[in-house]
């Protein structure tokens, strides 16, 4: 099995004063969107991550058959969420794949292609990540062998630490689909997703 990861802790602050997981987009909550298209991919479970107004955003989940973690020490960076996720996965998890709550392209399909290509990786061992000959992209799925690698991770801007510890075990899923490297960080950018919408 693997687990789905969802960070939704963050304080959006390139957006100014809104929260971006609220704002609408083709008829839904950024957020909810995203948790949608984790639920209709082939992932074992979800685990989402709040934090920053995570008493606002709490609600929203209740029902939804995920499982919730609130990270109340968001501030000091996103492997701080990842690291909450970590210690609710399910001891039968083989892999979890750590995705951001941000990027409205995805559809399950992009998920499960991943899902298909890692199960392709050498007894479903290693690191896979999104890649378009020019920069890296998400989610990223990990093998559950780097559990305490990422647990004990220090470095507070995510899991690119482990990456590079670990890059002659990371595997490129080599793609052009822009689902894949766009996310919604500005008001700039939202307005361009939402161009698509």
């Amino acid at each position: 099995m693997i687990s789905g990861i969802l960070l939704a802790a963050g304080t959006s602050s390139r957006m100014g004063k809104e929260n971006k997981l609220l704002l609408p987009y083709e008829g839904k909550m950024l957020l909810m969107r995203a948790l949608e298209t984790l639920k209709n991919s082939n992932l074992g479970e979800i685990i989402v991550v709040l934090g920053y107004e995570y008493e606002i955003l709490k609600p929203l989940l209740i029902n939804s058959g995920v499982k919730i973690g609130i990270n109340y020490q968001y501030a000091s960076g996103q492997t701080s969420s990842i690291k909450n996720g970590l210690k609710l996965i399910n001891q039968d998890s083989s892999a979890f794949m750590i995705c951001l709550s941000d990027m409205p392209y995805l559809t399950c399909e992009n998920i499960n292609a991943l899902i298909e290509e890692y199960k392709t990786i050498h007894n479903s061992q290693g690191i896979l990540q999104p890649w378009n000959k020019i920069r890296p992209g998400n989610p990223v799925i990990f093998s559950i062998k780097y559990y305490d690698e990422l647990l004990n991770c220090e470095d507070p801007n995510g899991c690119k630490s482990v990456i590079e510890r670990f890059k002659n075990e990371l595997y490129y899923f080599k793609t052009e689909d822009q689902a894949y490297f766009f996310d919604i960080d500005t008001k700039e950018e939202y307005i361009i997703s939402k161009g698509n919408d």
